[in-house]
């Protein structure tokens, strides 16, 4: 969950068939700086959100119908980058090996060769 984890000290939650977790998990992505729910743990890179604050969030949910059509549109923008991620990678390594084919190192001889 980039970066959230859940501990004895911090609940994990559980959604009612009529709220979609990969919409809520979107919003809280987007909102969570503004909504300032976050509390450091014992170190600086771990997150947690602070159940008190958590359940005081004032959340506008749309109807599970347009949640859902919402979390599959994401969902699919999100499949979508990650296939165009792995074909970024594939090109680099393609032109790598051309730019290995056109342009190979030199062969350097340690010693040097007697004129005849």
């Amino acid at each position: 969950m980039d970066g959230f984890y859940s501990s004895a000290d911090v609940p994990a939650f559980t959604f009612k068939s009529e709220s979609s977790a990969i919409f809520f998990l979107n919003w809280l992505k987007v909102n969570y700086l503004k909504l300032k729910v976050e509390r450091m743990g014992t170190s600086n890179t771990l997150k947690r959100v602070a159940p008190e604050k958590f359940f005081q969030l004032p959340i506008q949910l749309p109807n599970i119908k347009e949640q859902q059509k919402i979390a599959d549109c994401l969902s699919s923008l999100e499949h979508l980058i990650s296939t165009q991620s792995q074909k970024l990678e594939t090109l680099q390594t393609h032109k790598k090996g051309l730019m290995q084919q056109l342009f190979p190192a030199p062969d350097i001889d340690p010693q040097p060769q007697e004129q005849p």
